[in-house]
């Protein structure tokens, strides 16, 4: 029967005193079965499965995260005719605003055109849309519009870089759109 170091696992001679990898004396514990040395080294099927499991359920929820968080900049993909913009803060039956006729909002992956001809890079970050002229300048832009109203057909925003950016506004200009 062949013989193990207790120490270090190393293969013994029958006659060995002391192991000759690591030095450790025969007497301070050896074991007669290669079997146990490799039991108690590894790690146990049913750890190895709950490790499994626990990983599969981190990655699963890593990319509904991912989706979720996503979701908001594929909804808003397409074209967007402004039906309607009121004062922010009013009721849009209150308004008395003049919706420029046939302006369009297009959103691809990360840029915004207008019907008027302007293009900007944009972001989605929880419910706000950064703007920016070039993309390097999205992670520090303070120009946003907010998103009050997202679903398949309808877009709703608070305009805030004309309130902000045009003082002759004496309100911030909530805009009602529909998906083309």
């Amino acid at each position: 029967m062949t013989n193990f170091c207790g120490k270090c696992g190393s293969e013994l001679t029958d006659s060995a005193e002391f192991c000759p990898k690591c030095g450790a004396a025969i007497n301070q514990g050896f074991t007669s079965n290669a079997l146990t040395i490799r039991k108690e080294s590894k790690l146990s099927k049913k750890t190895i499965i709950i490790l499994s499991l626990i990983a599969a359920i981190v990655i699963i929820i890593v990319v509904c995260l991912f989706l979720i968080l996503n979701s908001k900049s594929d909804s808003l993909k397409g074209t967007w005719k402004l039906v309607a913009t009121t004062n922010a803060y009013d009721e849009l039956d209150n308004t008395e605003d003049t919706v420029p006729e046939n302006f369009t909002l297009t959103f691809d992956d990360d840029r915004i055109y207008n019907s008027d001809g302007s293009k900007e890079y944009y972001r989605v970050v929880d419910e706000r849309i950064y703007l920016a002229n070039h993309k390097s300048d999205l992670n520090h832009s303070d120009k946003y519009v907010t998103i009050v109203k997202l679903t398949s057909s309808e877009l709703v925003i608070d305009d805030h870089t004309s309130y902000y950016n045009y003082p002759s506004f004496k309100y911030m200009p909530r805009m009602y759109y529909k998906r083309v």
